[in-house]
């Protein structure tokens, strides 16, 4: 079954959903969801410059995208 788009977008709660199963396949415990609603064409997104603190801060181990 394919998810759901809206537009040529897939919809955030369909990534969400599949990727939360992979984390869970994996094995790994989920520190925090890094969610930003502007286009990744950008580094000046609020949610990426938590990730990258975040790491240097070393409050995870691994990025899973």
């Amino acid at each position: 079954m394919r998810p759901r788009t809206q537009g040529k977008k897939q919809e955030n709660e369909n990534q969400l959903r599949e990727f939360r199963a992979f984390a869970e396949r994996l094995g790994f415990t989920l520190h925090k969801e890094y969610i930003d609603g502007e286009s990744g064409g950008t580094a000046d997104r609020p949610a990426f410059q938590q990730l990258f603190l975040d790491g240097y801060q070393r409050r995870f181990d691994v990025v899973l995208f």
